[in-house]
């Protein structure tokens, strides 16, 4: 009613708040590694959990071996206290299987085993030179331990292998005079 004015400022800090994205959720085959990544910068720190348990991982990544269904959940701070979080499922898809067994494990050099292949949940199997029948011949060109292996893949591409090693005995050299 004077005339007379007054004013004051306030100085307002705009702290940084991390914007974690762990992408969608993925499914992926049994054994394959996911790699995650959060975005870097001064301050940030990092907390990882799987499954709702801290795994002690402190960095910007982190890395999953696919066994199970399993929550991972990201929580981020800057050194002013904002914190956000992001959380991914990961989700195993059948993963085809193989096993090799063979007639014998040790035979002597000239003689030959028979390789089998018993496969489960895949739509492509073969051997290690391409040959797709599950049991077959081998006969062993040198002495010493030989290896073999087969693959397979699932309808949604997951590869699987198998190897199996069989020993290879010398024959012993006779002369007769």
């Amino acid at each position: 009613e004077f005339v007379c004015q007054s004013s004051e400022s306030v100085d307002i800090n705009v702290n940084i708040t991390p914007q974690p994205d762990l992408g969608p959720d993925i499914f992926a085959c049994l054994h394959e590694v996911v790699q995650m990544e959060a975005p870097t910068g001064t301050g940030f720190t990092y907390e990882w959990f799987l499954n709702g348990i801290l795994t002690g991982n402190t960095t910007s990544s982190f890395e999953y071996i696919v066994a199970d269904t399993v929550e991972i959940w990201l929580r981020m701070n800057t050194i002013n206290g904002c914190d956000a979080g992001d959380t991914l499922i990961i989700t195993p898809l059948t993963t085809p299987k193989v096993t090799i067994s063979a007639s014998q494990s040790a035979i002597c050099l000239g003689e030959s085993v028979t390789l089998t292949a018993n496969i489960v949940d895949a739509v492509a199997f073969a051997w290690w030179d391409g040959f797709i029948n599950p049991t077959r011949i081998v006969t062993p060109e040198a002495e010493g331990t030989t290896y073999y292996w087969a693959e397979v893949i699932s309808a949604a591409n997951c590869v699987y292998r198998d190897s199996i090693a069989i020993t290879v005995h010398p024959v012993p050299d006779i002369q007769l005079t």
